[in-house]
């Protein structure tokens, strides 16, 4: 069951990350500054390829030398082992039933005491027989289940091992070209493109109907000398 939940947290992960790598694909497609643009495609990049790792290194893996190996011990070696012991149980039964026979039958002695005697004799063989099975046939089941598990905690470590080995080849690459971006050189290049952006309405400033008059300082009816007192004058 845990492996099984492991295997389904990991195809779920993969989902995950496709989608992460896609999302910095798009902040990418909208990043000014080049190094970074090219950052976020390799990280996108970094996550395909930790995706494409995991599904063959351990998902797949996981399925057909882990999953499906899981089931056929369950089925060749706990199950007949179950079966052998509820087996086992039930000649125990039967023998303690032959005894309680025995030990009634016995106080009456007779036919009736003979025949329990015999059919105790014959549960307590039963029972050894049932005993020299069961425990040759679990020493077989416990030595397969034990190497069968064994080799599944193997093939668990070596896919794990595999996975993280390339994980660290991809993140190292990424690594590498995160820490070549510089922020200086970001900010630099936004001045240069701030200072090439057009400001509207600078083209009316060269007209000379914007330019400042001479009397421009003085205050409204001030200009031309008070023409409005020499009419009063006048």
């Amino acid at each position: 069951k845990h492996f099984k939940d492991h295997h389904t947290h990991l195809k779920a992960t993969s989902t995950d990350q496709s989608s992460m790598a896609l999302g910095l694909r798009a902040m990418a497609r909208h990043e000014p500054y080049n190094p970074l643009e090219v950052a976020l495609d390799k990280t996108a990049e970094m996550m395909d390829a930790m995706t494409q790792v995991r599904d063959e290194a351990v998902i797949s893996r996981m399925q057909e030398k882990i999953l499906d190996r899981v089931t056929a011990v369950t089925n060749e070696c706990i199950a007949p082992t179950r079966a052998l012991l509820a087996e086992r149980q039930k000649q125990m039964s039967r023998l303690n039933k032959a005894v309680v026979g025995f030990k009634k039958a016995a106080t009456k002695g007779g036919v009736k005491a003979d025949a329990a005697r015999r059919r105790l004799l014959e549960e307590a063989k039963r029972t050894e027989n049932t005993d020299l099975t069961t425990t040759d046939n679990m020493l077989k089941f416990e030595r397969q289940r034990l190497r069968d598990t064994k080799e599944l905690l193997l093939e668990f470590v070596r896919e794990q091992m595999l996975f993280h080995c390339r994980a660290v080849e991809c993140l190292t690459r990424v690594h590498e070209q995160l820490v070549d971006v510089q922020v200086t050189a970001g900010l630099e290049q936004l001045m240069k493109d701030l200072e090439t952006l057009p400001v509207p309405g600078v083209e009316y400033l060269s007209d000379p109907r914007m330019q400042p008059t001479k009397d421009a300082h003085l205050a409204p009816g001030m200009a031309g000398g008070g023409g409005e007192e020499e009419d009063d004058a006048g």
